[in-house]
């Protein structure tokens, strides 16, 4: 059963990206919460926005990062980061390789309940990535209900 609250361990099926929860809002009195995203080779997330600021490590892999009109490629050991209320989105440029990504979100709390609600439980952070498409409508109606502005596909620059 999917609970409401994230907890830490937690993993979540996302489109084409597997996210597990290394420190969620009730493990940082709010300060920050800490992920593990593997994502699906040729892959990544639409353009976007949200209300706090966002950090990516590249552990494994070969991403394309955009961050307003600026376009960054990076691998294991890069860094990015992302102001918040910029619009942002990665990809993952491998053909056939996962890529991994640690992720900070500060602060703690949007981002994990964002992804309980679009997502769907996954019993163990190494089980094969789901691939079915997403969906766009529900993308946006729950971003909006925890601060994120997600571009549908047809309005990415």
């Amino acid at each position: 059963m999917q609970t409401d609250t994230p907890r830490k361990g937690q993993s979540f099926h996302l489109p084409a990206t597997l996210v597990t929860f290394l420190a969620t809002a009730a493990d940082t009195g709010g300060s920050f919460s800490l992920f593990d995203a593997r994502v699906a080779p040729q892959q990544g997330i639409p353009l976007h926005r949200h209300e706090d600021d966002e950090a990516f490590l590249v552990l494994e892999g070969a991403f394309l990062f955009q961050v307003e009109d600026q376009q960054l490629s990076l691998g294991p050991g890069d860094f990015a980061f992302v102001p918040r209320g910029k619009l942002h989105r990665y990809f993952n440029r491998h053909a056939e390789l996962e890529g991994h990504l640690l992720i900070i979100t500060l602060p703690a709390g949007n981002h994990e309940r964002f992804f309980v609600g679009i997502g769907v439980p996954a019993a163990s952070p190494s089980e094969p990535i789901l691939m079915q498409p997403p969906d766009v409508e529900k993308l946006v109606s729950i971003g909006k209900r925890y601060g994120f502005e997600i571009l549908p596909p047809s309005s990415e620059a």
